[in-house]
């Protein structure tokens, strides 16, 4: 019985210092999310001067307009992302000792964005990624060689990357909503000893005034 106490206690703890490490790392990954909207284009970005079929058009270019309605929402969910993010801190669900409705209200978006963020991005990102190797990259390479200005691409990086981003995400939203059940649990845990604490002390004093 003690060892079982004893390992609740130590799984409280270990809750309550990964509390603040948890809602502030899932405010970073905010901030990479955004940074990957703003760059995802980036080497999609050079087949745009190969779309034309009239000159030097490269077989599979039509990509580059394929992630432009993507890349639009996916910059847009990333500053609701953000706002979710920042509205956690402002509530101090990193800090806070006993959690409120804001901080349930401000977890729970956040880690919904999250996840449907997440979908979206792994979704498409490997759909894309799919059609990108399509690419007839050796006319692309001959283009790029006939004019040096333009740049030849054939790294999937930001589609990689898009990937391991939405694992991450979704990670970050169970770890936030693991937080939030351990947090409740806590509460109730402490609500429970503070009445224990307030039925004693009312027992000791009834005794003073009887003694």
């Amino acid at each position: 019985m003690n060892n079982n106490n004893k390992s609740k206690k130590d799984i409280f703890t270990l809750a309550k210092k990964m509390q603040k490490p948890i809602i502030k790392s899932g405010f970073i990954l905010t901030f990479f999310i955004l940074a990957y909207s703003l760059l995802f284009s980036t080497d999609v970005y050079e087949l745009f001067y190969f779309t034309d079929k009239s000159f030097l058009y490269v077989k599979g270019s039509e990509i580059y307009f394929l992630v432009q309605d993507f890349n639009k929402l996916l910059f847009v969910c990333s500053i609701l992302f953000i706002i979710s993010g920042i509205s956690m801190l402002v509530f101090f669900t990193h800090t806070r000792r006993k959690y409120y409705l804001s901080n349930y209200i401000t977890s729970i978006l956040f880690s919904i964005i999250a996840v449907v963020l997440a979908i979206i991005i792994i979704v498409n990102v490997v759909n894309f990624r799919i059609e990108y190797l399509k690419v007839d990259f050796e006319q692309y390479y001959k283009n790029t060689q006939d004019f040096p200005n333009y740049r030849y691409v054939k790294s999937t990086f930001y589609f990689d990357l898009g990937i391991v981003l939405g694992v991450l995400m979704l990670i970050e939203a169970v770890l936030v909503v693991v937080n939030l059940i351990f947090k409740t649990k806590m509460m109730k845990k402490e609500e429970k000893m503070d009445k224990k604490v307030y039925a004693l002390a009312q027992e000791r004093l009834s005794e003073v005034h009887h003694g």
